[in-house]
């Protein structure tokens, strides 16, 4: 497995033309060292894990929709870390999984679920040592994401927006992002309640990308029609830390142009920019809190939807926003955005969408949901706005391996009933039971 990986991160060299600056002699070669971008390789670490998953689902929903679906999936994530005197420096991550799942009852069908990703990058720099800061340094093309995710006979939610028609539908998504460069750092920072003292220095894991890319390609298939899906974008800069005190994710100036085509040569083009976008998490409290302005520079049916939502100075917001706090008996929390978009009809979309959470763990864990989404889509050449909400309640068990969860959902939904029409509001419910048994093994060398 040591060659493997090291052919592996090899030909992704030669194929950069990467010029090495620390060669590593014919004895060294023989040990496993190698060099790579400026970066010369001695220590290799593995770990592989399996996942394995069944469940049985049973959905009941008002309109008489009844149905089974039965799965089992199995996924496997191999990482190799690279690097030099006990240090990692370079990561190589790997995954695949695979679901294979029937539908029974008023929908028959077999289906499958699909997961691929790659990552390639400089490792986390994460030694515990606030005192000896190091950096793992990588540039284009030596550090990449690629990702893939696919579904076929995926059903609508209730809470769902009227995106697809009301049957079963397929999708697959295909992403690569990479940055023109990516530092890796160990910064420290003071925690005044720290156990070995105030103001002790506690290690932050720190990343810094400078301009980032990302491209994606959706394809989302029904009986009746296909949507083509591309995206293209990037950040200026974006900020991550991962630690003890807190993992925070910024991105400043991102913008994404996403082009729509769809049945019958129709196309259409939604470009949005972020000026700020963050998450923040709190290890140690669980509280999450999520941020993110910017503007719709370009959507079918501006000038109109400008008028809709009386705005004079031609500056469409999009928004989000949150706030989740966590304690030992569980957590409470909001969430608002604004989402534009193109449905499977060819119809532009903006969607504001405010939903609540509560969650109170326990032998049975309970979790309770409100959402209301106020929808306007571009229709015969005017904007048709719908409103449509409801509640949701989840209660679940976990014995050993095997988890049992029972799910009700009521509310005023698209997809009351699974008749193959044209997303229509209505009151609807539905109540779900799910037993699930899941497990995995790791290894490490």
């Amino acid at each position: 497995m040591r060659c493997l990986a090291a052919t592996v991160i090899g030909i992704a060299a030669a194929l950069a033309d990467a010029r090495p600056t620390h060669a590593c002699t014919d004895a060294d070669q023989g040990r496993g060292c190698f060099a790579l971008d400026r970066l010369r390789f001695d220590h290799v670490g593995h770990t592989l894990t399996l996942i394995h998953v069944a469940d049985l689902t049973a959905t009941a929903a008002t309109a008489g929709d009844v149905t089974v679906d039965a799965a089992t999936g199995l996924g496997a994530t191999y990482v190799a870390t690279f690097g030099r005197g006990g240090h990692p420096e370079y990561q190589l991550a790997a995954s695949l999984g695979a679901t294979v799942h029937h539908l029974a009852g008023t929908i028959d069908a077999t289906g499958a679920g699909t997961h691929a990703e790659l990552r390639l990058g400089p490792a986390i720099v994460a030694d515990g040592d606030a005192e000896n800061r190091r950096t793992n340094t990588v540039s284009v093309p030596l550090t990449l994401e690629l990702a893939h995710d696919g579904e076929l006979a995926a059903l609508p939610r209730l809470s769902a927006r009227p995106d697809v028609a009301r049957a079963r539908y397929g999708w697959q998504h295909v992403e690569l992002a990479t940055r023109v460069l990516r530092i890796e750092m160990e910064g420290s920072a003071n925690r005044p309640n720290h156990p070995v003292g105030p103001g002790a220095r506690v290690p932050v894991p720190m990343a810094f990308d400078l301009l980032t890319f990302h491209a994606a390609v959706d394809v989302t298939s029904q009986d009746d029609g296909r949507r083509v899906e591309g995206a293209l974008g990037g950040a200026l800069l974006e900020v991550a830390t991962h630690g003890a005190l807190s993992n925070l994710h910024v991105a400043f100036l991102d913008f994404d142009h996403r082009a729509v085509a769809l049945p019958d040569d129709q196309r259409a083009a939604v470009d949005t920019v972020w000026v700020l976008r963050a998450d923040l998490t709190s290890p140690r409290t669980g509280a999450r809190y999520r941020l993110g302005w910017g503007a719709i520079v370009n959507i079918p049916g501006r000038t109109e939807l400008e008028r809709e939502l009386d705005i004079d100075d031609g500056e469409l917001d999009v928004a989000s926003a949150g706030w989740w706090h966590e304690r030992a008996w569980g957590g409470v929390g909001w969430q608002y955005e604004r989402t534009p978009y193109v449905t499977m009809a060819a119809q532009p979309a903006v969607e504001d969408r405010w939903s609540l959470e509560a969650y109170r763990a326990g032998v049975v864990d309970v979790r309770a949901q409100a959402y209301v989404a106020r929808t306007r889509r571009w229709i015969d050449d005017a904007w048709q706005r719908d409103t449509s909400g409801g509640v949701s309640l989840d209660a679940h068990r976990r014995i050993g391996d095997v988890d049992a969860t029972l799910a009700t959902e009521l509310g005023r939904s698209f997809y009351g009933a699974l008749d193959g029409q044209a997303p229509s509001l209505g009151f609807a419910g539905r109540a779900t039971l799910t037993i699930r048994a899941a497990a995995d093994h790791a290894w490490t060398w």
